[in-house]
């Protein structure tokens, strides 16, 4: 079962989040051999585009996985509730999903970035 976690991302900022995955005995979840996919949508049947988060596996054996977005990439979303999910690929082709829940994007007021 995938872990919840809410986010909280401002328009015009740079996002990271720093995921730490382990099994569901605490052990740390080595993700060696996985490649990561994050993705946030308005909703889960949304036909708008989806946002592509950036994710960096940095430190595999450790279960660290990083999921970011440019300032330039935020800027760009809608303010208000949105849903997102981090999934992983093992070499395999075992799919796992890692992390999901709700991401609120609160809009600035400095519209000139």
């Amino acid at each position: 079962m995938a872990g919840i976690a809410n986010l909280t991302i401002d328009q015009g900022s740079n996002f990271t989040y720093d995921l730490e995955v382990t099994n569901t005995d605490g052990t740390t979840f080595d993700l060696t051999g996985f490649t990561m996919v994050a993705k946030m949508s308005g909703g889960y049947s949304s036909t708008y585009p989806r946002t592509v988060f950036t994710c960096t596996v940095t430190e595999p054996t450790e279960g660290v996985v990083t999921i970011s977005l440019t300032a330039d990439q935020t800027k760009a979303l809608k303010a208000g509730r949105h849903v997102f999910d981090v999934v992983a690929t093992h070499a395999d082709s075992t799919v796992t999903r890692l992390l999901e829940g709700i991401v609120i994007v609160t809009p600035s007021v400095v519209k000139s970035f």
